[in-house]
């Protein structure tokens, strides 16, 4: 138990020990004289009893027990599993950086398909999209896996060939070709401290898993899953993560889809509540279910039935009542969700920032260092594409029906249940804002859960007047539900399978993002420091570029070990579906479009490039704190669904209680106080990226007919090629001249053997970078920017310009129509 978990249990027992269940003192005056009966009472005893039952006439909430210990013991063995299968496929490494970061790029469509599956179905796709859907509502939950799979068909149709193709160790590389070192650096920056995120908010979701299972603290749990995925990961690179992802796939997916379509095929949401003594009922249909009778105090109304639902009294064997928690039940999904902000009523919609988060997902990942390294270890394009387009239907066909679970859960673990609690009035810290539920129905929060964490406010909320409850209107979901229901309510074998889906799934993507940060931080980062310090020149070298891989992984692992430590310890509902949408809003606001720009724009600029990233991140920041933002996700619509709540307004009973006029609660009267939704987040999520954009295409425009200023060739701006790419360029040529060979032999036309010219040309300067490249190597100069730059010009004296002027002429003249 953390130490936040335990500082609310105190302050929680301390309330009740001096009787204290609101923060006004002439409200526990009132109940207590209606308690204790005695006009002289200050104060009433919740001994033996909870704050829950004493005001809002409610069964304290039900203990769960302890899982068994089984479940603990299988997801141990399987993580042990896995551990051991990423160091015997690291036997498969033969210590080349392309085996390491880019497996060789040999990896068949199969492989491609489940590691790309594996990265994108992680624990934000599966226990922070059914937790979301559960505290929340389905569209809140299931935006996560369906931006990760539209993300990988985006990525299929736009930019997966050209990745593959450019022959990149990291995607950082794919834009220093164009754009120079300046921007690869501010990339580097800006998509591992995207991955810091998305690893740490994989740490939570995994540490959960082990922290309930194993009774450990969430911190440990965190540490313990970082150090397990960090070893085998650091030992065979993307060999042992690829080819890991596979059984970890085939388990994982086939986990997710038994547990899933078998839950669905059992439950569905909670029905309409059926209520309990005086509970009226909402509508003739009902009541008819129920069999309800006509009111006491309005016959043209109808009530619970407690002759034929509790007739040996409230806490006898035979009485049937719940907490009248759904008035009309609940529902697995609302359609128009998306569409209509007023969908949900009497309770608000989050619906920009569940279109936001749809949007940054779809596009944002876009910048993922995992997804475009697994397109650059494709065996070739054409695999990187149809991986691409597989995987992720996979995902979106695993994650929707994963995220109904939610609904199920609320079943069980609802407002409904009897497991359930609510808040009266004590005042607590932020954890109240992470925790909020409608009475009726789950509001529509989103990730406010997750967005607390950033804030130390204290909430005191209760009422809701569109909900007719003075008091007792705040549910506090249960932070470890999902779990619980796989531990509790399905079959012993299946939920064990869920778990083992769930941290496998973690585990995948923990493994890529340690791989993706570490190769960057390495390669496009402290490769380059010699460039900008005399010292740095030997820092990382290729004889030693796997070595700082390594190293380098183990700070970035702490990192987010801290960041999930930190997420964790302050909210116990967990961070794992918010730091998600942190990760790649970074790198939409900065790094999608010049992304776009190296394959869309006939000569990529590094000036609008360096202006798109920093007008991305500029207004990013800048929209952060400028826009209102009470950390509620929902904006000020019309209506009273659009009110939050406020503290209890009165001792009288509920509006839907069968009690004479002057003992229902009337809210003009004794008014419950509640400020109006504020909260713009998303529409600077959205705003950066079209800002961005903006600058891109206007700075290129511009720089249409020529550069807008001449940066220096050999500088920090000059585009520059590395090792890797330099020997793609001769893999093309030598492609290119072997089909004009055929050609010429087929047609023996003039314009076949000017083609043939042009191809020996261009084959023999590729050839040319690579050796002054090699013998730049041999004798110390270990700057790649500056040999590459130094072929180039090399290449380009004024007799080898005019030579190939002559093959070009050659062709322009020569060419006939076939």
């Amino acid at each position: 138990m953390n130490l936040l978990s335990t500082a609310i249990i105190g302050l929680a027992r301390l309330a009740l020990a001096v009787g204290q269940c609101f923060k006004d003192e002439s409200m526990n005056a009132q109940w207590a004289k209606i308690i204790n009966a005695d006009d002289t009472s200050t104060e009433f005893s919740v001994e033996g009893s909870c704050c829950q039952e004493k005001v809002c006439a409610l069964p304290c909430a039900e203990e769960v027990p302890p899982p068994a210990i089984g479940y603990g013991i299988a997801v141990m063995i399987a993580i042990a599993l896995y551990v051991a299968i990423g160091f015997i496929i690291s036997y498969w490494f033969k210590g080349q950086p392309e085996n390491f970061f880019v497996a060789g790029r040999s990896l068949p469509l199969w492989v491609i398909v489940c590691t790309l599956a594996s990265q994108a179905v992680d624990s934000n796709a599966l226990l922070g999209a059914s937790t979301l859907s559960y505290k929340s509502h389905y569209w809140d939950g299931v935006v996560l896996p369906m931006g990760l799979g539209l993300s990988l068909i985006n990525n299929a149709i736009w930019l997966a060939r050209h990745i593959n193709h450019d022959y990149a160790l990291t995607l950082p590389d794919v834009l220093s070709k164009r754009y120079g070192k300046v921007v690869e650096i501010m990339v580097s920056t800006f998509t591992c401290v995207s991955f810091l995120c998305l690893l740490a908010g994989n740490l939570v979701g995994m540490g959960a898993v082990l922290s309930y299972l194993i009774n450990i603290s969430q911190e440990g749990a965190i540490w313990l899953a970082a150090a397990s995925v960090f070893f085998y990961t650091i030992a065979g690179g993307l060999f042992a993560v690829a080819y890991g992802d596979v059984p970890k796939a085939v388990i994982g997916w086939t986990g997710c889809a038994v547990v899933a379509f078998y839950m669905i095929s059992q439950d569905s949401a909670p029905p309409p509540s059926i209520g309990f003594p005086d509970y009226i009922y909402p509508d003739e249909a009902v009541c008819k279910m129920y069999e309800g009778v006509p009111c006491a105090q309005d016959a043209t109304l109808c009530c619970y039935n407690s002759a034929k639902w509790c007739p040996d009294g409230l806490g006898g064997a035979t009485c049937v009542v719940d907490n009248g928690a759904y008035p009309i039940g609940d529902q697995r999904s609302f359609p128009t969700q998306m569409t209509d902000a007023h969908a949900m009523a009497p309770f608000p919609n989050a619906i920009t920032f569940n279109w936001a988060t749809l949007i940054v997902l779809t596009f944002g990942n876009l910048g993922a260092l995992d997804f475009q390294a697994r397109c650059m270890a494709a065996k070739s394009a054409k695999v990187a594409t149809i991986g691409c387009l597989i995987a992720g239907a996979l995902c979106i066909l695993l994650g929707v029906p994963f995220a109904y679970l939610g609904s199920i859960a609320r079943i069980y673990y609802g407002p409904d249940s009897t497991r359930a609690s609510y808040e009266t009035d004590v005042r607590y810290a932020s954890v109240l804002v992470s925790l909020l539920w409608q009475r009726w129905a789950p509001i529509d929060l989103s990730l406010t859960k997750i967005i607390a964490i950033f804030t130390a406010r204290s909430f005191s909320q209760s009422c809701h007047i569109a909900l007719g409850l003075p008091t007792c209107a705040l549910w506090l979901p249960d932070p470890d539900a999902i779990i619980k229901l796989f531990t509790h309510e399905i079959p012993a074998f299946f939920g064990g399978w869920g778990l083992i889906a769930i941290v496998t799934a973690s585990m995948s993507t923990c493994d890529g993002a340690i791989l993706a940060m570490g190769t960057v931080m390495s390669h496009n980062v402290l490769r380059n420091v010699g460039f900008f310090l005399p010292f740095g020149s030997k820092l990382v070298t290729d004889d030693n570029l796997l070595f700082a891989a390594r190293v380098t992984s183990l700070p970035m692992t702490i990192i987010s070990g801290l960041i999930a430590s930190y997420y964790r310890s302050n909210n116990a509902a967990g961070a794992t579906g918010y730091l998600l949408i942190v990760a790649f809003d970074v790198v939409l606001a900065t790094i999608v479009v010049p992304l776009f720009g190296c394959f869309y724009t006939k000569r990529p600029s590094p000036l609008a490039a360096l202006c798109a990233i920093l007008t991305g991140a500029i207004t990013r920041i800048t929209l952060e704190f400028a826009l209102p933002k009470d950390g509620f996700l929902v904006l000020p619509f019309p209506g009273d669904e659009f009110l939050n709540y406020g503290p209890a307004a009165s001792t009288a009973f509920p509006t839907f209680f069968d009690k004479p006029q002057e003992e229902v609660w009337d809210p003009s009267a004794e008014q419950c106080e509640q400020p109006r939704y504020n909260d713009w987040t998303g529409v600077d999520s959205l705003s950066a990226p079209v800002a961005a954009a903006i600058v891109f295409i206007f700075v290129q425009f511009l720089e249409r007919n020529g550069p807008i200023y001449e940066f220096d060739p050999n500088g920090v701006m000059a585009p520059y090629l590395k090792e890797t790419q330099i020997r793609a360029e001769i893999v093309d040529d030598e492609l290119k001249l072997e089909r004009s060979l055929k050609k010429l032999e087929m047609t023996q036309t003039e314009s076949c053997q000017a083609k043939v010219l042009v191809s020996q040309r261009k084959l023999a300067e590729s050839k040319r970078k690579l050796e002054t490249y090699m013998s730049s190597r041999s004798i110390g100069v270990d700057n790649s920017d500056h040999k590459t730059r130094a072929v180039d010009n090399e290449i380009k004296g004024p007799n080898e310009h005019e030579e190939f002027e002559e093959f070009c002429q050659i062709l322009s003249t020569s060419q006939k129509p076939e």
